[in-house]
């Protein structure tokens, strides 16, 4: 029976840049942008929370998705 953890999988691996392109984009960018970004993910993150409370349990609620 074949399952998701076989190893023979055909799927072709996602590309993903360089470090150097991620520096290029960084550098790129203001410290008044990434800053503002930055609260932007935040803001974000917080509603993530606040949507996903019902499904809160006592294990998970150790963990927090902002580390």
């Amino acid at each position: 029976m074949t399952t998701s953890s076989d190893h023979n999988s055909q799927t072709p691996q996602a590309a993903t840049p360089t470090s150097r392109h991620w520096q290029e984009v960084t550098d790129s960018l203001s410290q008044s942008a990434t800053k503002r970004f930055g609260e932007w993910i935040d803001a974000r993150l917080a509603d993530l929370e606040t949507s996903q409370a019902d499904f809160v349990t006592g294990r998970s609620l150790l963990k927090s998705l902002r580390r």
